[in-house]
């Protein structure tokens, strides 16, 4: 047999140029698949982070309106005042709401029953590590004829607060301030609006912001006892969360 029919017959091999432009395809093809895959896990966890975040939101929504529904006028001996102040002025914003309610959950072992005071503010967050802000504090006193200064139970309901405001409505307009011992009964509504920190990547826009109204329909008749009227109380939900606007009631 002749070795040169035998050599031209034999398969062809690649060239350097055609190994050095599949390696370039292949390289191409990998960036792309890790640019998606981590797209993909930066969208996972990002998803992740926001269902996290309303989950808590809802969970605190819930106990801010299991608290306003417990409601107890004014005139009573455990239940004193109820007392709102919301106002902005050169020594800075001050926010704060103090009431009493029935929401206290009577538990074997602890002091204090299902009366309890309830007291709503701003305070800065003490670990760098939370979102920027303020943090929606929800102040607890259980123990309501203590015999020396109680400290109130803090929690913490939403972080990466950037201002509260309340509003009273009397029936004919909304004021900032509303204090029992000088008007004697509750206001007829109570307007909450919490406005969040936008996310760190969120375009520039309105900040996203929760806005809760109270319809205040138990009030007070002072004779020789105190009488109580009261009728369905519902709460309206208006939400602004850089997705539009929602609204609801519970």
């Amino acid at each position: 047999m002749n070795p040169k029919r035998q050599l031209a017959a034999s398969p062809r091999a690649f060239t350097l140029l055609e190994v050095m432009i599949a390696m370039a395809v292949f390289a191409i093809l990998m960036a792309s698949l890790n640019s998606v895959l981590f797209s993909t896990l930066h969208l996972r966890a990002k998803t992740a982070s926001l269902v996290e975040d309303n989950l808590a939101l809802n969970q605190s929504l819930a106990i801010i309106k299991r608290d306003v529904r417990g409601l107890l006028p004014p005139g009573g001996i455990l239940a004193t005042n109820f007392y709102g102040l919301s106002s902005s002025s050169g020594m800075g914003t001050i926010n704060h709401l103090d009431f009493y309610t029935t929401s206290g959950i009577v538990e074997e072992g602890r002091l204090g029953g299902d009366i309890q005071m309830i007291s709503y503010y701003l305070k800065r967050a003490d670990s760098a590590e939370r979102k920027p802000g303020f943090e929606f504090i929800r102040a607890v006193t259980r123990n309501l004829l203590p015999c020396k200064i109680v400290e109130p139970e803090e929690e913490a309901l939403i972080a990466g607060v950037r201002a509260l405001d309340f509003s009273f409505y009397s029936g004919a307009d909304w004021r900032s301030t509303w204090d029992t011992s000088v008007m004697t009964n509750l206001p007829t509504a109570i307007r909450l609006t919490i406005t969040l920190e936008p996310e760190a990547d969120a375009p520039r826009a309105d900040p996203p912001y929760i806005e809760l109204f109270f319809p205040v329909t138990i009030q007070a008749r002072t004779n020789l006892t105190n009488i109580y009227i009261i009728t369905n109380v519902t709460t309206t939900t208006t939400a602004s969360l850089g997705g539009g606007t929602r609204r609801g009631a519970a």
